[in-house]
């Protein structure tokens, strides 16, 4: 991300999106405000310029949460 603001960056590729939601938040807003769009390895490319790219970037980061959710209590400490 420090990349990204520095605006060395300009397509972020990603496995999956950040399960947590405020980083989430965080990270499409920064991703965003320097235009950069978002290549997942295992789904569509994300223009976060557009109202449709963050809605779809945060509906597939909540199927990522709720993923992470439901195996954390399965974990093995």
């Amino acid at each position: 991300m420090a990349a990204v603001q520095r605006g060395e960056v300009d397509v972020f590729i990603v496995y999956m999106l950040w399960r947590n939601r405020r980083e989430r938040a965080e990270g499409i807003e920064i991703l965003r405000k320097h235009e950069a769009s978002v290549l997942c390895v295992k789904g569509p490319e994300l223009d976060l310029t557009t109202a449709a790219g963050r809605l779809l970037a945060s509906l597939l980061g909540e199927v990522d949460t709720f993923e992470a959710e439901q195996i954390e209590p399965f974990r093995v400490r």
